[in-house]
C-alpha cells in the first residue's frame, strides 16, 4: 500500500493511500479521500479555484482531472502552489465560462489548447487532454487535443504522470506509469529513452526534484541525463528558456543543493564552459550573524555561479541567459567585488574607503558574496559595510545648507559628501560638528570658485 510505503521511506510526512475510498495517514482518527488530501494542501484563491472545478465536474459530469504536481505533493504533505487541470474537451471554453462567474482573468494559449486563470496573484492552467510530438529536439512540441492516458504518458516523470478524475464521487488516482510506486521509493524516473533530449529542461527538473523532496534519480534515468549533457542537449534551449530554468532554481528552498548537483552532473558546464560552483560557507558563527540582518538576498545562488568570471565570460554568461537588467547588476556587481577584494581587505582600511570601494555596487552581490567568500577578512569587510556604513546618512541635509547660506548646488552636493566621509570615520559625530564644519569650509575658499 502506497501509504505505507511513504510512511516507511520519510517517517515525517504526512501521507495517503490512493486507490481506495479512504486515504490513510499517520493519523488513524484523520480519514481523508483523495480529494480532500488534496483541498488540505490548498489555501486562498488555489482552493477556491479547486472547489469550483471539483463543483461543477461532479454536477455537470465533466471529465475534469487534477494532474500532476498537485496530486505528487498532495501526497507528500507538500502545501500545493501550483494548480494543473486536464479536461477531455475544451480548455479555453472552460476557463472563459469559469473566469466570467469568478471575477478571474483569463489567458489563452491557443497553440497548446491551454488557458491561465489569475486571481489575486494565483494563476491556475487548464489545458485539453492533448498528445506532443517533438519534431525537432530541444524545440516545443506539436500539441493535439488526445484522450487522456496519452496526456499522462507525454509528461517528464513518472511522479508526474497522475490524474484524480474529479467528477467521479470516490475518485482513484490514475496511475498509468507506476507514478505512485516511485513516490514511495523516492525515485525520478522519466518515461521514455528521449524524454531529456526531447525537452532539455527536464535535466534541470530531476535535480530539482531530486533536491526538493530528498529523492534520486534511477540508475536508466541518470544514464540517460549524463548522454543527454554529453550531447550538448542545453544548447538546443533559447536563452530565456535556460534563464527560466535557473529562475526556477533559485526559488528552491534547497537552490544550492539543486545548483552543487548540476555542478556535479556537469550541467554548469554544458551551459557554459566557465561556470562552477561557490559553495556558501557553512560556519555556524557566520550563518547566525547572517541570519539576523533584516535582509537577505534572493540572488544568492546567482551569486554562486557568478564567481572568478573574466570580463569577456561574465559578458557571454549575460548574453547567454538573455539576463534581465536586475540579474546583469548582481553578475557584473560580482566582477566588482572581486576586482576591488585586495584594497577592501588592506590593513586598517577606514570605513570611509570601504564606503567609496562598495557605494555603487548593489546589496543583492554583497548579500549573496557574503554567503561565499572563503576570506573572513573580507567577510568581515563586506559585513561592516551593510550592517553598519551603507544606512550612515549626514544629520543636515541641502535645504539646511541653503538656509546656512549656500546655494550653489554643487558646492552643497560636495559638502554633504565630505560630511558624510567624515561621520563615517568618527570625524564628526554631532550636528554641532557638521555645522561647525560647514562654517569653516565657507569661511575658506570653495574649490568650485578657484
Amino acid at each position: 500500500m502506497l501509504g505505507v510505503l511513504i510512511y516507511e521511506h520519510y517517517p515525517n510526512t504526512p501521507c495517503y493511500t490512493i486507490g481506495l475510498q479512504e486515504a490513510v495517514t499517520r493519523d488513524p482518527h484523520n480519514i481523508l479521500e483523495p480529494t480532500e488530501a488534496v483541498a488540505r494542501s490548498l489555501t486562498g484563491s488555489y482552493l477556491r479555484f479547486f472547489q469550483e472545478l471539483l463543483h461543477r465536474s461532479r454536477h455537470q459530469r465533466l471529465p475534469l482531472y487534477l494532474v500532476g504536481g498537485a496530486i505528487r505533493d498532495a501526497l507528500l504533505g507538500y502545501p500545493i502552489t501550483d494548480l494543473d487541470f486536464a479536461v477531455a474537451g475544451d480548455a479555453i471554453d472552460l476557463a472563459s465560462n469559469l473566469a466570467d462567474d469568478m471575477g478571474a482573468e483569463v489567458i489563452t494559449h491557443n497553440r497548446f489548447h491551454t488557458a491561465t486563470l489569475v486571481l489575486n496573484d494565483v494563476r491556475v492552467d487548464l489545458a485539453s487532454a492533448r498528445t506532443e510530438k517533438y519534431l525537432h529536439p530541444g524545440e516545443l512540441p506539436i500539441v493535439e487535443m488526445g484522450p487522456m492516458l496519452e496526456d499522462l504518458q507525454r509528461r517528464d516523470f513518472t511522479i508526474n504522470a497522475l490524474a484524480l478524475p474529479l467528477w467521479e464521487d470516490n475518485p482513484s488516482v490514475m496511475d498509468i506509469c507506476n507514478g505512485l510506486d516511485d513516490l514511495a521509493t523516492g525515485t525520478i524516473k522519466i518515461l521514455h529513452k528521449d524524454s531529456f533530449t526531447d525537452d532539455p529542461t527536464r535535466l534541470f527538473r530531476a535535480v530539482r526534484y531530486e533536491q526538493r523532496f530528498g529523492f534520486t534519480m534511477d540508475s536508466s534515468t541518470e544514464e540517460l541525463f549524463a548522454s543527454a549533457v554529453q550531447d550538448h542537449s542545453i544548447d538546443l534551449l533559447s536563452a530565456d528558456r535556460v534563464r527560466h530554468e535557473f529562475e526556477r532554481i533559485f526559488y528552491e528552498t534547497n537552490s544550492y543543493l539543486v545548483l552543487q548537483r548540476l555542478c556535479d552532473l556537469g550541467v554548469l558546464t554544458s551551459v557554459m564552459e566557465c561556470l562552477k560552483f561557490g559553495n556558501p560557507v557553512a560556519a555556524e558563527e557566520r550563518s547566525n550573524i547572517l541570519g539576523s540582518l533584516q535582509q537577505r538576498s534572493t540572488f544568492g545562488p546567482l551569486v554562486s555561479i557568478s564567481c572568478n568570471l573574466s570580463d569577456n565570460d561574465r559578458a557571454s554568461f549575460i548574453k547567454k541567459l538573455n539576463m534581465p537588467r536586475d540579474w546583469s547588476k548582481v553578475v557584473n556587481d560580482v566582477g566588482l567585488i572581486e576586482s576591488r577584494s585586495d584594497n577592501l581587505t588592506k590593513s586598517n582600511i577606514t570605513n570611509s574607503e570601504i564606503f567609496i570601494l562598495l557605494e555603487n555596487i548593489g546589496d543583492d552581490a554583497i548579500l549573496g558574496y557574503l554567503e561565499i567568500t572563503e576570506s573572513d577578512t573580507l567577510w568581515g569587510v563586506l559585513l561592516r559595510y551593510i550592517s553598519r556604513i551603507k544606512d550612515t546618512q549626514t544629520m543636515l541635509n541641502g535645504s539646511d545648507l541653503r538656509d546656512m547660506g549656500l546655494d550653489n548646488g554643487p558646492d552643497i552636493g560636495y559638502i554633504l559628501r565630505v560630511l558624510l566621509l567624515k561621520r563615517l570615520d568618527g570625524e564628526i559625530a554631532s550636528e554641532h560638528d557638521e555645522r561647525s564644519f560647514v562654517e569653516f569650509w565657507m569661511s575658506q575658499v570653495s574649490p568650485h570658485d578657484e
